[in-house]
C-alpha cells in the first residue's frame, strides 16, 4: 500500500511539474504572435501612409529617405524585435 501511494505521489508530481512547464512556451508563442501582429501593424502603416511624412531625418536619395512620420513604425518594429527575440 505505501508502495501504490509513493507511486501515486511521484505521479502526481511529475503531472503538476510539466503543467507548469507548459506556461512559458505558451507566453513565448503569445510574444511571438504579438509580435507579428505589430510588423503587420507597421508594414499596414506603412503602406497606407497614415502618419504624415514630416522632416527628412535621413536623406538616402534624392525622393528617398526616413521621415519623422516614420518614426513610430520603427519603434513597432524594434517592439516587434525585441519580443520575438526575448
Amino acid at each position: 500500500m505505501a508502495a501504490r501511494t509513493t507511486c501515486f505521489a511521484v505521479t502526481s508530481w511529475l503531472f503538476a511539474t510539466l503543467e507548469l512547464m507548459e506556461i512559458p512556451s505558451r507566453r513565448a508563442t503569445q510574444r511571438r504572435i504579438l509580435a507579428f501582429v505589430l510588423v503587420v501593424l507597421a508594414i499596414g502603416l506603412a503602406v497606407v501612409d497614415v502618419i504624415p511624412s514630416g522632416v527628412v531625418l535621413v536623406s538616402l536619395t534624392a525622393t528617398h529617405g526616413i521621415h519623422a512620420g516614420d518614426l513610430p513604425l520603427l519603434a513597432l518594429l524594434v517592439a516587434a524585435g525585441c519580443l520575438a527575440i526575448w
